[in-house]
């Protein structure tokens, strides 16, 4: 015959319970906490002097990228209006 599992203390389950609920609250006290962190520190790393060159390097090169797509359009409509004065030249007789 197979004995029956005894069942624990119902006041060491509360017990146990208990502390387990206060180690959660304490480490989820601890994970905010080291989240703030993180905050603190990635914003210290947007706000480092190498960072900000950068961001605003980035904003100036995006800026005279803008400008030189669209000088190079420009400058293409200008040639494939050239080469349409060409052959429309071409076929006129004369």
């Amino acid at each position: 015959m197979t004995e029956q599992p005894k069942l624990p203390d119902p006041e060491k389950v509360k017990k146990t319970v208990a502390m387990l609920r206060e180690s959660n609250q304490q480490l989820e006290a601890v994970a905010l906490e080291i989240d703030e962190l993180i905050a603190m520190v990635e914003a210290e790393i947007r706000n480092s002097p190498i960072n900000v060159h950068r961001r605003e390097r980035a904003k100036r090169l995006k800026g005279e990228g803008v400008q030189n797509q669209k000088l190079t359009i420009n400058v293409h409509r200008r040639e494939r209006a050239k080469r349409l004065a060409e052959s429309v030249n071409q076929e006129l007789p004369g």
